[in-house]
């Protein structure tokens, strides 16, 4: 990781500070905030309906706040959506893959998805399986139940 962004944020961090996301009268997400300093991992808990996917989907650009901020990296999903996207991972409960491809195949595609350039796919994806221990099942159908 590098230095500082120009907000003060380390490189590779997540801030979010009082996010808000309302569907009408609904409201999903409450005014969370937290902060992910470089190389920790983030996991949320909680029951049915309270407001974790929605913060995902906030954090990853996919849906827009009501209110609050969100840095991903040192840029704002409001102003640099793409760039944010580009700097962040996220491993759903349950996977949306392709049963039929192995693990191997299904994480080719989400590299391109992604943007990996086609000659670092394979490269990037042996780093990934590495770094959790999981390279012995890249020739493995994918069971598309949220494990391996």
């Amino acid at each position: 990781m590098s230095g500082p962004d120009s907000e003060g944020m380390p490189t590779g961090s997540i801030r979010v500070r009082n996010a808000v996301k309302r569907f009408g009268a609904f409201e999903a997400v409450g005014g969370i905030s937290l902060d992910v300093a470089p190389g920790e991992i983030l996991g949320l808990l909680g029951p049915n309906g309270a407001g974790k996917s929605t913060l995902i989907r906030m954090m990853t650009a996919l849906v827009p706040l009501t209110e609050g901020e969100v840095h991903i990296d040192g840029h704002s999903v409001r102003s640099h959506p793409d760039a944010v996207r580009k700097s962040i991972g996220v491993l759903p409960q349950a996977m949306t893959s392709d049963t039929d491809l192995t693990v191997r195949g299904n994480l080719s595609i989400y590299a391109k998805l992604y943007g990996v350039e086609r000659l670092r796919r394979e490269t990037a994806i042996q780093e990934l399986l590495e770094a959790v221990d999981l390279v012995h099942k890249l020739p493995f159908p994918a069971c598309g139940c949220g494990s391996f």
